[in-house]
């Protein structure tokens, strides 16, 4: 179950100086310097242009495409992928597969609802379906008596908002009779074309007076349809799970119950032509709320029960996670960030070799083992499971049922619950910070040779293992009753003592006693049932 150690002994006599600490960001170069630079285009947009794809105006949407293609591209070519697509449907899987990893890429902090809204669209692009996005007035219908079907959709919501019926005709100089022709057959064409029923909505506008009988947080909802019907997908799908809608939507959006009402009651109004297709039943807002009742679902469920929080399988918690760059992560943390830190002693190349960050935002409870290595978090992916991570971030607690196995630069923002905890990169250097208790069922074993760790809380253990030759092990308290041993046996080559000892541990077991154990040897695995012997007293030391 646990690594055997080690690398060889080095011994050094290095001259500390002291040195001025600088934050080095990799200069970004090729691909990822280009996917940086339309992350930024794109958070800058001002507004939403109707575009393919959701968050990217027409000029992005190409650059976006240029990159998906040539990762595309790279996939078909590569032989060990020989013979995996060969259908149309297996291309456009493929294709949305990679868009949804790299649109990750280039926003980063989307909400999971927003990255499924993408997926959606998106999908129905490669597709060549229509969306409310890319619909456009199909030339081939006619105009009734003068009047097209923007111009009919936004008399029938005049006089559904509550104007004169008759002086809203005569203001697009028809007669009430021709109105009934113009009536009768925009409603047998939208019957027949669902490109026309999207138009139709899109093109119900709200007039100047009733926006002005809103609040002034409120007239957004009134003015822009789309937000709305995000807003109030929200504030339903948090009623639909028996959460508080008004206050959640509140905090999320700073909107009051009595304006969603309000704005509820403006989309709601009937329609001169009596359809169901008004903001509640557009396709756009059923998207929505289903996303968003899946999100929320999430937050009951650590609500109901915090000690536990949401159940992970490992790969689940892959999927969850957001991988990026080292400047997003930078972007997101802040330079000063406590799960940083330690890059303020790297130079650029060891911050280029880093590799990946994985963030994690919540609470997490692994089911099973917990393992930082890619091929085990993205199992299935070979993508992924390639990629080179070269820190965790989790940024609430972590509970794992079984043992958890770190091989990476890690940091938890809360309380680490586990079985055991596995500290095991052989011969490279790692940082494992704990903002909180650490409690293991079996034991805390640090089996590389260059540590810095931190627990600002209680290590609950039986015992700590060590293998530390080099590092600081700082931990604020450890309960009275544990054992301290120190460490693996690798030929001649041993750890050192002072961590363990640094740790002010009541009873520690030295290498020397630990070498006197006769059924130990440099071939056997430090195994539970030697640490549960030791423990329980029936393997004695003279």
């Amino acid at each position: 179950m646990f690594k055997k150690l080690f690398g060889k002994k080095e011994s050094t006599n290095k001259q500390k100086e002291e040195e001025v600490k600088v934050f080095i960001r990799p200069q970004k170069t090729g691909e990822a310097l280009e996917i940086e630079k339309l992350g930024q285009l794109v958070r800058d947009n001002v507004t939403e242009e109707k575009t393919e794809i959701p968050y990217f105006n027409r000029e992005q949407v190409k650059m976006f495409e240029d990159i998906l293609d040539r990762r595309v591209q790279a996939y078909l070519n590569d032989p060990d992928n020989e013979g995996e697509i060969e259908t149309e449907e297996e291309l456009i899987s493929l294709k949305q597969d990679i868009g949804q990893r790299l649109l990750n890429e280039i926003l980063p902090d989307l909400t999971i609802a927003e990255q499924e809204y993408f997926a959606v669209q998106y999908s129905a692009k490669l597709q060549g379906m229509e969306t409310y996005r890319t619909v456009t007035e199909d030339n081939d219908y006619e105009s009734v008596h003068g009047i097209d079907i923007k111009t009919f959709a936004e008399g029938s919501f005049r006089m559904a908002s509550g104007e004169d019926g008759d002086a809203v005709i005569d203001s697009y100089g028809v007669s009430h009779e021709q109105w009934g022709e113009i009536t009768i057959a925009w409603t047998e064409r939208m019957k027949k074309d669902n490109k026309l029923v999207m138009l139709y909505s899109q093109y119900m506008t709200p007039s100047e007076v009733e926006v002005n009988n809103f609040s002034e947080a409120g007239q957004r909802l009134v003015q822009d349809r789309r937000y709305f019907q995000d807003v109030y997908a929200y504030y339903q799908a948090a009623y639909s799970l028996d959460l508080d809608g008004a206050k959640l939507t509140e905090e999320k959006f700073d909107h009051s119950s009595f304006d969603i009402q309000q704005a509820s009651q403006f989309w709601a109004k009937e329609d001169a032509s009596n359809y169901d297709h008004n903001v509640f039943f557009d396709p756009y807002f059923k998207e929505r709320q289903n996303a968003y009742e899946r999100e929320l679902n999430k937050m009951k469920s650590s609500s109901d029960n915090p000690s536990s929080g949401v159940k992970f399988d490992l790969q689940d918690f892959g999927q969850q996670a957001k991988l990026m760059d080292l400047e997003a992560c930078i972007t997101k943390l802040g330079s000063n960030h406590q799960a940083l830190e330690f890059l303020n002693t790297k130079d650029e190349e060891e911050m280029e070799e880093l590799g990946k960050m994985l963030l994690f935002q919540g609470d997490a409870n692994i089911v099973g083992d917990f393992s930082t290595y890619p091929d085990e978090i993205f199992k299935g992916d070979e993508d992924l499971s390639e990629e080179e991570i070269g820190l965790i971030v989790i940024l609430g607690n972590l509970t794992v049922s079984k043992d958890a196995h770190i091989n990476t630069h890690f940091y938890v923002e809360g309380n680490v619950t586990a079985k055991s905890v596995d500290i095991l990169s052989d011969d490279e250097e790692q940082n494992i910070t704990f903002i909180g208790d650490c409690t293991v069922t079996t034991g805390f074993f640090i089996s590389n040779s260059m540590i810095n760790l931190v627990i600002t809380g209680e290590l609950k253990t039986p015992c700590i293992l060590t293998a530390v030759r080099e590092g600081k092990i700082k931990i604020n308290k450890v309960n009275t009753n544990a054992i301290g041993i120190n460490g693996y046996v690798d030929d001649e080559e041993l750890g050192t003592d002072t961590p363990i000892k640094n740790i002010g541990l009541a009873q520690i077991i030295s290498v020397d006693n630990l070498a006197k154990i006769s059924n130990f040897d440099e071939d056997v695995m430090m195994t539970e049932d030697i640490i549960k012997d030791i423990i329980d007293g029936d393997i004695k030391f003279n």
